[in-house]
């Protein structure tokens, strides 16, 4: 079994758009408050990918 992060973001202009953004990064930081340590090295893994794909689709909308 996989454990799995779904995202869907839906774009928006000036303030809302950051706003979300900041609120989906912090959400995904505070997914492995829960995980056990075995899994905490993947998680740490998907956790980057995910944050670096959210920054850069921030910066280009």
């Amino acid at each position: 079994m996989h454990d799995t992060i779904s995202v869907s973001v839906t774009t928006a202009d000036g303030p809302q758009a950051s706003h979300a953004v900041e609120l989906l990064l912090f959400n995904l930081s505070r997914v492995g408050d829960n995980v056990d340590d075995a899994k905490r090295p993947k998680l740490a893994k998907d956790y980057h990918e995910a944050t670096r794909f959210v920054e850069e689709f921030a910066r280009a909308a």
